[in-house]
């Protein structure tokens, strides 16, 4: 009839009203950011001595500072005790020669790296600032900017697309659905100025295929474009203190498990302690193996997607807190126990690594967690823990086997 005719053409004005606003709001932001991103935007390239069997470190890099400081995605935790060899950044554009540089240092809880340009010829640098608190609600649009890969000229260019949801891996990740947002190490904005994340972690699509008649799910990782991002709040205190030497704190627990609510009758999330350390918090505490923590300073701990994500959510929590604080945990069992929370030791990632290629044999120097992490007789052994010893390599030969001691 008439006036349903007239529904529907009123509503498509207005769809097409709302899409056009959309678009020429996404335009005015891009043109603002293509403005207000130069050198802004670097390559940073770092190679290690050879001997500490640490890979280089290749990607895209933040100016956070206008003296020529840069956050970069780049590096791992796995870096932080290797021996620096040569660092250099490239600029955007054709033509560009790269520039001298240092690494400042490594985040232990992140991985995120930080370099300085040091090169007189540099270009006057334009900082990103990131934003305290990012306001993400869903249908917010965001747009990014990165270095086109594979590009010589390492060419800006830009994405945009809409807030969709925010998840918990534990880890606050947002997704974006309607476009898609530039390359890993990409500063992510809602307008111009003010960055409220980074393009980094990308989570796997679940896609269904079809095959000999039969359906199966595979998890594909698109290797261009990108559908997730770190919202800003959860990289601000690293770049604020990066110029401290931060240490991490735990426990004294090697890690937690994970517990069934159903299996284990439970009224409230719950996760498994896992091997306690002699002589340090937990074990002056009182904690033992397997004990089931529910509370974490009275607070019921939060419940995710699975025991495992609140599992590993609650040691993320606790690795956050700074060394010294006193924490309390309350057991499924009504016991309520209080500690103080230590350093962080030696992790088996930021373990030394050596290796020698005329014997073909990868070692690390061990750390004591490897006594209550590794199952083999070797871990209390003294010496060092062969990592890879290539077939066919002259330490092979000798006897040497991979994990051996």
């Amino acid at each position: 009839n008439v006036i349903a005719k007239y529904r529907v053409l009123i509503a498509a004005t207005l769809v097409a009203g709302f899409c056009a606003g959309a678009s020429g709001e996404t335009d005015t932001m891009l043109s603002e950011l293509a403005r207000g991103t130069v050198n802004s935007l670097v390559m940073v390239r770092c190679t290690f001595d050879e001997s500490s069997a640490t890979g280089g470190a290749v990607g895209q890099a933040i100016c956070i500072d206008k003296s020529g400081q840069f956050v970069s995605l780049a590096f791992s935790a796995s870096m932080i005790r290797a021996k620096v060899k040569k660092c250099v950044i490239i600029p955007s554009g054709a033509g560009q020669k790269p520039l001298r540089a240092e690494l400042i240092s490594i985040d232990r809880a992140t991985g995120l790296g930080f370099i300085k340009c040091t090169d007189p010829t540099a270009p006057q640098w334009t900082p990103i600032t990131f934003v305290k608190q990012a306001d993400l609600t869903t249908g917010k649009r965001v747009v990014s900017v990165g270095l086109m890969p594979g590009d010589s000229a390492n060419t800006r260019y830009y994405g945009s697309a809409s807030v969709s949801s925010v998840l918990r891996t534990p880890q606050p990740l947002v997704y974006v659905t309607a476009g898609h947002l530039t390359r890993v190490g990409s500063p992510v904005f809602v307008r111009p100025g003010a960055a409220v994340g980074i393009v980094g972690r990308q989570l796997g699509q679940a896609v269904e295929m079809v095959a000999s008649r039969r359906r199966a799910q595979v998890v594909l990782t698109p290797m261009r474009d990108s559908a997730f991002f770190t919202p800003a709040e959860e990289i601000i205190d690293v770049i604020a203190n990066r110029h401290k030497t931060t240490q991490m704190s735990w426990a004294g627990i090697a890690g937690f498990q994970a517990a069934d609510m159903e299996v284990m009758n439970l009224s409230s999330p719950g996760v498994r302690v896992g091997k306690v350390i002699p002589g340090y918090p937990a074990d002056k505490a009182g904690l033992k193996e397997l004990d089931v923590i529910v509370q974490l300073d009275g607070r019921n701990l939060e419940q995710l997607g699975t025991p495992k994500l609140t599992a590993a959510n609650l040691q993320r929590s606790l690795l956050r807190l700074p060394v010294g604080r006193k924490v309390s945990f309350t057991l499924a069992n009504g016991k309520k126990l209080s500690l103080v929370l230590a350093p962080m030791p030696v992790r088996p990632m930021e373990a030394l690594r050596y290796v020698n290629t005329k014997l073909g044999l990868l070692v690390r120097e061990k750390v004591m967690l490897d006594e209550y992490l590794i199952t083999s007789p070797s871990a209390r052994t003294v010496g060092l823990l062969v990592l890879n010893a290539p077939k066919g390599g002259q330490a092979q030969k000798g006897g040497d086997r991979k994990s051996g001691v």
